[in-house]
């Protein structure tokens, strides 16, 4: 039963691909025709100024961990493993 639906998507799927040069320009042409008529429908809306503050807030402790994190990595490297303790 599985291997027929499967075959019967692989089906519809083949024969969407081949479709003819001039009926996806049709179906192309009828979306953008769609999106202009309807642009609310097709855009995203922008994000809310607590969103973008937010957003921004993010962006900056994000930078300053990462670059606290990279310096650490960094002078850890340089002065090399720590000298043995003489007993």
């Amino acid at each position: 039963m599985l291997a027929l639906v499967g075959g019967l998507v692989a089906v519809s799927v083949a024969k969407r691909r081949r479709e003819h040069p001039r009926r996806r320009a049709q179906r192309i042409g009828l979306a953008l025709r769609r999106g202009y008529e309807n642009p609310e429908k097709v855009a995203r809306p922008e994000p809310s100024v607590a969103v973008r503050l937010l957003a921004a807030v993010a962006t900056s402790v994000g930078t300053s961990l990462v670059k606290k994190y990279v310096e650490q990595a960094w002078s850890a490297r340089r002065q090399g493993p720590p000298a043995p303790v003489p007993s």
